[in-house]
């Protein structure tokens, strides 16, 4: 039911703020309404919120693009947070020779993949 509520107030304020850009001044205060806003505001508000979200989102593409690691960079590959297999020749024989088999959960050294791809 909320949803609908937040329907019918937005379609209502979207209709007040229709006919008060686009009504004369006689008509609105024949109607009663003498205080309101210029009719600048008609026109400035709606560009000013959309450069306001159009700022966001460049700052946030800045932003993402400003956190991301070099492609040279080691941390591409691995990081802090890495869990590597605490044995190479075992982690070997298991990735490479079981075909379909499912292999615990941690980060695969970069040599691993190489191997494994490209002999």
């Amino acid at each position: 039911y909320y949803g609908f509520v937040v329907y019918l107030v937005s379609l209502t304020t979207f209709a007040v703020y229709l006919l008060w850009a686009y009504l004369p001044d006689p008509v609105l205060e024949a109607a009663g309404i003498t205080y309101y806003p210029e009719r600048y505001w008609a026109l400035a508000m709606p560009a000013w919120w959309m450069s306001a979200v159009a700022a966001i989102f460049l700052f946030n593409m800045a932003a993402n693009m400003y956190h991301t690691p070099l492609l040279n960079s080691i941390n591409n590959i691995t990081d802090s947070q890495s869990l590597l297999p605490s044995e190479m020749n075992c982690a070997d024989r298991f990735f490479c020779d079981e075909v379909g088999g499912i292999p615990p959960i941690g980060d695969l050294p970069i040599s691993l993949v190489n191997m494994c791809l490209y002999q």
